[in-house]
């Protein structure tokens, strides 16, 4: 995803990716990624400041749709 989203910001519903596909986010139980596929990840360390960008580290890998 685009742009700087520390944890605190983190948006729930379809959130476009950089790839041009949509991701959807849910904040109610803690935050879950599903991708276009059905695929789902949940975070498990937030806010990793990096020189481009913050890292939100997932537990599976999600592949986007080709």
């Amino acid at each position: 995803v685009s742009g700087v989203v520390r944890s605190d910001a983190v948006p729930s519903g379809t959130v476009p990716t950089v790839n041009g596909q949509n991701i959807t986010i849910s904040t109610t139980d803690g935050v879950v990624i599903t991708d276009v596929g059905g695929d789902m990840a949940g975070v498990i360390a937030t806010d990793i400041q990096g020189t481009n960008g913050v890292i939100h580290v997932i537990d599976e890998v999600l592949m986007p749709s080709l």
